[in-house]
């Protein structure tokens, strides 16, 4: 019996513990960023990736360029996979009505998720020592949009997102059926909605 309540006692504990983390978490968070003035710079809508693909004996080549918030190339990444159909999949974080949008993995038809190309270090820049996610990069960004994205970047990385926000989740954004039909000199840009929360692929 004893046991038992000992067992009760260490979990209750336990939970109490995470609860005063989170609460320990989020004031932190809170007392270094101005959140609603963060949120104020956000574009209403941005296109942090734009893609480049062709198709040929069941591998799928990509190209992948990153964008800043003034639309300035800022990286690339270029690899293949094998499958015929192509996800890439985005960290969506909604923040007092506003969306962030990170672009993490690209995988197929035939390649899980588990197994797919991660793509988040390849706009990762680094601004004075900070390592920043720099499709949030821009002229007129100050200290604390600085600090809340990079607040974001890290709980991403880390897998502690759900101290920061209870409202994310991973949208895998499906790029057609059919992947020979894909014309190989087409740009696909993702274009990102800030308030919807939204993705859609544009053909150029």
């Amino acid at each position: 019996m004893k046991k038992y309540i000992w067992l009760i006692a260490i979990l209750l504990l336990l939970i109490v513990a995470g609860f005063i983390l989170k609460l320990t978490y989020n004031f932190v968070i809170q007392s270094r960023v101005n959140i609603e003035k963060a949120l104020a710079l956000l574009t209403e809508e941005f296109t942090p990736v734009k893609m480049k693909l062709s198709s040929s004996d069941g591998q799928i080549k990509f190209q992948l360029k990153f964008y800043d918030q003034q639309n300035n190339n800022i990286a690339a990444y270029n690899d293949s996979i094998t499958g015929n159909r192509l996800f890439v999949d985005f960290y969506i974080v909604k923040i007092e009505g506003k969306n962030l949008f990170f672009p993490y993995l690209v995988y197929s038809d035939i390649v899980p998720p588990s197994m797919g190309k991660k793509i988040y270090e390849s706009y990762e820049k680094n601004f004075d020592g900070i390592l920043f996610p720099g499709i949030y990069s821009s002229d007129n960004m100050d200290d604390n949009f600085m600090n809340f994205i990079l607040q974001v970047w890290k709980a991403i990385k880390s897998g502690n997102i759900d101290f920061f926000s209870t409202q994310y989740h991973g949208n895998a954004v499906h790029l057609l059926n059919d992947i020979d039909r894909i014309d190989p000199n087409s740009v696909y840009s993702f274009i990102c909605h800030t308030e919807k929360g939204g993705i859609e692929i544009v053909q150029q």
